[in-house]
């Protein structure tokens, strides 16, 4: 029987073509009998175009707004203890860094060690916390990830879901660099990290496998890194209907139960996500009991939420990395964000009762992609097709 035909199933049509198709034939160990094995599904696949925190700015939202680079490095000469007249001094002559000159010496080494200066950056808690505005307003993306409505809960301003949990959004939405207002994105907190690494970090794979995904009912959403990077078109966008391989590699592979209903797919029971990143922005994200909502649109794309319990660490490190050069250009306090994160963790508590992850919720959107097996997968993969 004609491996093709197989895939191609009811549809009538292979899901492989042109360069894919000869990676198909070149790296899938599929089997004739695997495939009339296996039960007949539907399996639409997607390459994730954005990655982003999921921000709902609203006008009077903050009771502030926190400083950018300036404000940070007025905050760091006074912790130097200066003279009015000298900090006034160093301050008139600071005109923007990115950590060359002595401002910026002053900045990375504002925390202090047995009263010594040291790298800020890679202790934050030896620097005072500059104490951040923080998000007042009730709406906020997300999800209600403990099954509480607490006082300090937000609504989900699309479902009016209440008791929804993203202390993520309440710490960093008063930073400029992260303030969006729906459907755009947040530019420097959010938009500029994952346009920097798309092109060169392997790209995210989102499958949702269903008896017909034409019709309300149970699927299984799958997400997978790829061995490939995001391939894009001439207007630097995403694009659509390329070809990529799944990394078998199991730290970036998640399965979780959802239902389709009305073209929007819902998690049914919580699940753990992992996905490796890329060092210059979050090196891995882990979320504990995480939850997705997913749209199917009509241009064949996705456009969604997920979220969970995050490590309140990890994004920090993820950007500390870069220090003061990525500091300048997002706009926000690093050091002020640890403080910020570590203060409203609310889930997983260690031995000194000290929360050790924080909610948060990000925004994925995706468009039509192929995936093929690698040797010694399984066989179910495809955009738009059957697998018998």
């Amino acid at each position: 029987m004609n491996v093709l035909n197989l895939l191609g199933g009811a549809m009538n049509r292979p899901i492989f073509h042109g360069r894919g198709l000869a990676m198909a034939l070149a790296g899938l160990a599929f089997s004739t009998a695997n495939l009339q094995s296996a039960e007949a599904a539907q399996t639409k696949s997607f390459v994730v175009s954005w990655f982003t925190p999921a921000i709902f700015s609203q006008d009077d939202d903050c009771p502030g707004r926190n400083p950018s680079i300036d404000g940070i490095y007025k905050h760091a000469l006074r912790q130097m203890n200066l003279e009015p007249k000298e900090e006034l001094r160093m301050f008139e002559k600071f005109v923007g860094t990115t950590g060359g000159d002595e401002a910026g010496e002053i900045i990375i080494n504002r925390a202090r060690i047995d009263g010594k200066p040291v790298n800020a950056y890679a202790n934050p808690l030896a620097a005072p916390d500059p104490v951040m505005f923080t998000v007042t307003a009730d709406k906020s993306f997300g999800f209600n990830l403990d099954g509480k409505e607490g006082p300090k809960s937000f609504i989900e301003p699309q479902t009016g879901e209440k008791g929804i949990d993203n202390e993520f959004f309440r710490a960093m939405g008063c930073h400029t660099g992260m303030r969006a207002y729906y459907p755009n994105r947040p530019l420097q907190g959010g938009e500029y990290q994952w346009d920097t690494i798309r092109l060169t970090q392997p790209a995210w794979l989102v499958t949702i496998v269903g008896e017909d995904l034409t019709k309300d009912g149970p699927v299984n959403v799958i997400f997978d890194r790829a061995l490939e990077a995001t391939k894009w078109d001439a207007l630097s966008q995403t694009r659509a209907d390329m070809t990529y391989r799944i990394d078998p590699n199991p730290r970036s592979h998640s399965e979780a139960k959802g239902y389709l209903k009305n073209g929007e797919v819902t998690t049914t029971e919580p699940f753990r996500f992992n996905m490796v990143a890329d060092p210059y922005y979050v090196q891995e994200f882990r979320f504990k009991d995480a939850r997705f909502r997913l749209k199917l649109l009509p241009n064949g794309n996705i456009d969604g939420f997920i979220g969970g319990y995050q490590p309140y660490d990890d994004p920090y490190w993820g950007v500390a990395n870069g220090g003061i050069a990525l500091e300048c250009c997002a706009g926000i306090d690093f050091i002020g964000m640890y403080h910020t994160l570590k203060r409203l963790a609310d889930a997983y508590p260690d031995e000194n009762g000290q929360n050790t992850h924080i909610s948060t919720a990000y925004r994925i959107e995706g468009v039509p992609a192929f995936t093929v097996q690698v040797e010694g997968q399984t066989a179910e993969a495809g955009r738009d097709s059957k697998t018998r």
